[in-house]
């Protein structure tokens, strides 16, 4: 596959197919369109192309590096242990008494600190390491999880 799409000729010579760059297009005395033309390579077996020295003059490896699309990045996040735990505790109804006694926002949080503290135990000290890899609607530091463990009164 050829990163350059115009301005190129492909000709078969023999067993190779060589790639030229046009450096000129105009039409001879009998009005017949030709052009100028360098090799600039070869195709190989497999499609790719095979540069020769006059390939430079023409096309730098910045140029050739910028004519390349952007490659997508994939960030892959767990949701097993996430899905697991608010599908249980919305069955089991325990959602819904943690956002009647603590609110839409607390709940939240409080289930997402249950989660993590159901896998890890309850050091809650990398639960920041935990939420890059997890799928999660709110990002809770262990500072958060203390204040959220502070504000909760014998009452609630």
């Amino acid at each position: 596959m050829l990163l350059i799409d115009h301005g190129i000729i492909i000709n078969r010579t023999g067993k190779y197919r060589y790639i030229y760059k046009v450096t000129r297009t105009y039409r001879n005395e009998r009005g017949k369109p030709i052009c100028d033309k360098l090799s600039i390579g070869r195709m190989s077996d497999d499609g790719r192309l095979v540069q020769n020295s006059r390939y430079y003059e023409f096309y730098s490896d910045t140029e050739l590096v910028s004519s390349l699309p952007e490659p997508e990045i994939f960030h892959f996040k767990s949701v097993g242990a996430s899905y697991l735990m608010h599908q249980v505790s919305s069955d089991l109804g325990v959602s819904g008494i943690l956002r009647d006694v603590f609110g839409s926002k607390r709940s939240t949080m409080l289930l997402t600190i249950a989660t993590y503290m159901a896998g890890h135990g309850n050091l809650i000290e990398y639960i920041d390491d935990w939420f890059d890899e997890n799928y999660l609607g709110n990002n809770v530091s262990p500072q958060h999880a203390s204040l959220i463990f502070s504000s909760i009164k014998p009452d609630d």
